[in-house]
């Protein structure tokens, strides 16, 4: 397996890999870009197609190589992006299977599932077929998302899929069947309307089954079953559908999220087509960094019930968190699949009327009621409810205008609004805003004392911002080891700016010049520490050798130096 990831990396340049999913610009001998893992204005972002890696310098902090990049950007494990990789790379993906057992598992849970898609495809009888277009769905939506039906009967995909070849061991770790403490397999699912779960790059990972309603236990059992997490499906990370709106995501610039798969499948077949939903889980922050790579507003559109309020609000907060802009969807009391049932084209009004986050607080906590009731107490949770929320904004400017609201809502004072907001302490759990904690590349936290960069430092960092790497080979390692590596290189690389390659030559020629003339001075501090040394020890020998190359090194400072040897 490592001869492939590493012919992989020699035939794919990362610098091209990358310009694929972001926008890059030349930085001397490396690229740089704005971070597609965290919201950014000033790049931070830097690609060395040298040593074949890449690193954030900005709040993330992560770096690594072209699989990392590519797991990372398309939210998929190693494996998958390594095929991915494989194929730009023109490498046979069957070497891959020529690995370890641990990699060609993967492939037998991809095939199981597939089938296991195929099969609840085939196996859906009139009766639900019916069912599902009577919820509203069309054929076409049907067999876009290969929407099945799972027989209510114990065994009949276990026994489909080992007549197909597959081991009952893998069946069951991809997450269809289940064994029994008395060590039998039986289906997980029975008599549910199916809907495949794909992963970001369309593959099918696991499934949600919907119980029919004509099931004579269905008041007993769970409306909703999913699959297990497995080494391909972690529910945590998948968004359903995203792997076909993804494309339509990134061109709005905004992204509908909405509770559940009919939610998801009725909007999408309405038109409205930069619509996920969340698979089996709550909204997560692994989800949301991956729609923020693609989108900078999040509309949330769940149910108006209480459970749908509460989730809206903590999707607010996380979304805050993770720097989108937030705004919310007022259904009227009806869910997604609802509305556009009743009339196609209404759900598309309703997005485009979304309303704000703060007018989504400020009517949860205080109705226009409110300011002028009697009920101190209910006022009070009120305002604290959204003065918590306010305190956890991350722009000033935005705290204020949430402030100035509160005083046309209540009466109150904009002091005493302020003073209360301080005291407020956020509650255990919450979420905090990413934002406030972020130190910007090129900016020291507020509380750190000022460091300043030596001379020597300032020198070799502006030659290797010019690409001059090269020129410092001639040097001592030990004598410009402290002040460069791999990474303060890409760093460096950052501020390299504009400049024409003759300008750069003799500009990084001067600044090597100066080098000489650093290390000679250090020489030079450290020949008059021997000299003293040696008179005081008074051995004439080291005494006479310390003085010779003091002259040396003095006459040679104070002339310029064209050679380029150092010792």
């Amino acid at each position: 397996m490592g001869t492939v990831v590493e012919d992989i990396k020699d035939k794919l340049d990362i610098a091209e890999v990358i310009k694929g999913y972001i926008t890059v610009s030349p930085a001397g001998k490396n690229f740089k870009a704005c971070c597609p893992f965290h919201h950014e204005k000033t790049p931070s972002f830097m690609i060395s197609p040298d040593r074949r890696s890449w690193h954030c310098f900005g709040g993330c902090n992560e770096g690594g190589d072209v699989i990392s990049f590519v797991m990372k950007y398309e939210n998929v494990e190693f494996y998958d992006a390594l095929k991915l990789l494989a194929e730009r790379a023109g490498i046979d993906p069957s070497r891959l299977r020529g690995g370890a057992g641990e990699y060609r598992k993967y492939d037998a849970l991809y095939a199981i599932n597939e089938a296991a898609k195929e099969f609840f495809i085939a196996s859906m009888p009139p009766h639900v077929r019916e069912y599902a277009l009577g919820r509203g769905l069309s054929e076409a939506t049907l067999a876009e998302f290969g929407v099945g039906y799972a027989p209510n009967e114990p065994d009949t995909l276990l026994r489909t899929m080992t007549k197909r070849g597959f081991s009952v061991q893998d069946i069951c770790e991809a997450g269809v069947v289940f064994r029994t403490e008395r060590g039998t397999y039986w289906d997980r699912f029975r008599n549910r309307l199916m809907f495949p779960l794909y992963n970001h790059v369309g593959k099918v990972v696991g499934f949600t089954g919907r119980i029919m309603p004509d099931d004579p236990k269905a008041a007993e059992l769970a409306k909703y079953v999913n699959s297990p997490e497995t080494p391909i499906f972690a529910k945590s990370k998948i968004l359903y559908g995203f792997h076909a709106t993804k494309a339509h995501v990134r061109e709005a610039g905004a992204a509908l999220l909405v509770e559940g798969q009919m939610d998801f499948l009725m909007a999408y077949q309405a038109g409205v087509r930069n619509v996920v939903a969340t698979s089996g889980t709550a909204l997560t922050g692994e989800h949301l960094e991956t729609l923020r790579r693609l989108a900078d507003t999040l509309l949330l559109c769940f149910d108006n019930d209480e459970a749908g309020q509460r989730a809206i609000e903590r999707g607010i907060d996380l979304a805050l968190a993770h720097d989108f802009s937030v705004k919310v969807v007022a259904l009227s009391g009806k869910d997604p699949a609802d509305i556009v049932r009743d009339n196609p084209q209404a759900l598309a009004g309703f997005v485009a009327a979304a309303g704000s986050a703060r007018d989504f607080y400020f009517n949860r906590y205080l109705p226009q009621s409110v300011g002028i009731s009697h009920d101190h107490e209910a006022l009070k949770r009120g305002v604290r409810a959204v003065l918590l929320k306010a305190k956890a904004l991350p722009s000033p400017f935005e705290q204020s205008a949430w402030l100035k609201e509160l005083v046309m809502r209540t009466g109150m004072s904009e002091h005493v609004l302020q003073s209360e907001m301080d005291r407020l302490e956020a509650p255990h759990g919450a979420v905090v805003p990413l934002r406030v904690s972020a130190v910007p590349y090129g900016q020291a936290p507020a509380a750190a004392p000022a460091v300043r960069e030596s001379r020597k430092g300032l020198i070799i960092r502006r030659i290797v911002q010019l690409g001059g790497a090269p020129e410092l080979a001639s040097f001592a390692p030990e004598y410009v080891a402290p002040e460069i590596s791999a990474l303060s290189e890409m760093k460096a690389s950052l501020d390299g700016g504009d400049i024409s390659p003759e300008d750069r030559a003799k500009e990084v020629m001067l600044l090597v010049v100066e080098l000489e003339r650093e290390w000679r001075k250090e020489k030079i501090a450290v020949l008059k520490g021997a000299i003293i040394e040696a008179q005081a020890m008074k051995d004439e020998v080291r005494l006479a050798s310390a003085m010779r190359e003091f002259d040396t090194f003095s006459r040679q400072l104070h002339t310029r130096v064209d050679d380029k040897t150092h010792k």
